[in-house]
């Protein structure tokens, strides 16, 4: 605890985890904590949408780069974003209703959720 908000406590990897509606912007994110994820130096790894559900989640040790991650995640329509406490910034956007990518054209395959994977990956970068 920090002046009354639960914050993330990187050097015994806590982190937080935030899921934002993505059907309901008005609602307020779902956080908690998350243990054992082993993320280092401030940056922000996996944002995107959960496959099937397709909200953003995103997990990280520092509010202000979680809602930074999460703005790029929306800038985009969707996708991945990583953001670092050194400014660095990726983005993946991803063109199929914001969580996927179309791999072989006109409806033949997914990359992230359903036919050619199974929705775990995600991005990351150093601090």
């Amino acid at each position: 605890m920090r002046d009354g908000y639960v914050v993330a406590d990187e050097a015994r990897d806590i982190l937080k985890i935030a899921v934002v509606n993505r059907y309901g912007p008005q609602e307020r994110p779902a956080t908690a904590l998350i243990r054992d994820f082993g993320l280092k130096g401030g940056a922000t790894r996996f944002v995107g949408g959960a496959c099937y559900s397709h909200n953003i989640v995103a997990v990280g040790t520092d509010d202000a780069l979680l809602a930074r991650a999460v703005n790029l995640v929306i800038e985009n329509r969707g996708g991945m974003a990583a953001v670092s406490a050194s400014g660095r910034e990726l983005a993946l956007p991803l063109p199929v209703a914001g969580v996927d990518v179309d791999i072989a054209g006109a409806g033949g395959g997914s990359a992230l959720c359903g036919t050619a994977g199974d929705g775990d990956g995600g991005i990351a970068i150093d601090a």
